[in-house]
């Protein structure tokens, strides 16, 4: 009896008579699927449910071959199988996976995979096919470049550009769009206008004889009204004066500056 370990804590044990996916969980192995030579499929409800089979087994002419085939998704070898088109139709694919192991050098778990899978189907009598990992685009003598976009390259409201000097070689440019500081300016102007407002309300209601308003915290709600558009302001100018405009990463030199016009900030 051979038993070959597999991903998910499943285990394939090979018999003479017997092929079974045992799962093993807790110290204890618990059977998930049995094939044996001129009998069914036969299978735990857990398998028939998540993949949509029918209740307890198939017979084996309801599969038309044992598949072995390399994924390049996950970096695996998965084994299953190929459903005749009556019982794909009703699950909705003719795929059937029963064990997976991963495999990034593709070659590691192939050998004891193709054995598990030729013995699977042998005992269900059924045809075995390996589908290979497919042939890459380049070899190692022979690349083929990548074409890359043409700089200026936009982030939101930063710019990317190589230096104007020193191209690429020379270094990058990071550079802040100047829509940001027209829009802290914009903002800054708009409560200004409403900070005139409340200040026109606040005075008018106490310089004009009449009663206060009811109820009379109004009046103080007034000035901190202004308090706070009087921060945000000058919160929006002095953003808009000291914020880094530029980011340089000089390749020559190995640093990064931060720079506000020509001058370095740090």
């Amino acid at each position: 009896m051979e038993r070959i370990a597999a991903a998910g804590n499943l285990i394939i044990e090979v018999q003479p008579e017997r092929w079974r996916v045992l799962v093993n969980g807790g110290g204890t192995d618990r059977l998930l699927l049995e094939a044996a030579t001129g009998e069914p499929l036969r299978y735990a409800s857990a398998f028939a449910t998540r993949r949509s089979l029918p209740p307890d087994s198939i017979p084996p002419a309801q599969i038309e071959r044992v598949v072995l085939g390399w994924s390049a998704q996950d970096d695996s070898w998965h084994l299953g199988l190929v459903l005749n088109d009556a019982l794909a139709a009703q699950r909705g694919t003719r795929w059937c996976g029963i064990a997976h192991w991963y495999d990034p050098d593709t070659s590691t778990f192939l050998d004891l995979a193709q054995h598990a899978g030729q013995s699977l189907a042998h005992k269900l009598e059924r045809p075995f096919t390996l589908i290979p990992p497919q042939a890459r685009a380049e070899d190692e003598d022979e690349r083929f470049p990548i074409p890359q976009p043409a700089p200026p390259f936009k982030f939101d409201l930063w710019r990317l550009t190589y230096d104007r000097a020193g191209g690429f070689a020379g270094g990058l440019e990071l550079r802040l769009s100047s829509a940001w500081g027209r829009q802290r300016l914009i903002r800054a102007a708009w409560q200004i206008v409403w900070l005139g407002v409340f200040i026109v309300l606040t005075v008018t209601t106490l310089t004009s004889g009449i009663a206060l308003p009811r109820p009379e915290f109004l009046v103080y709600f007034g000035f901190a009204s202004m308090g706070v558009l009087l921060i945000t302001i000058m919160y929006n100018l002095y953003s808009a004066i000291t914020r880094i405009r530029r980011i340089r990463i000089d390749a020559n030199t190995r640093s990064v500056k931060w720079m506000r016009g020509r001058r370095v900030v740090r």
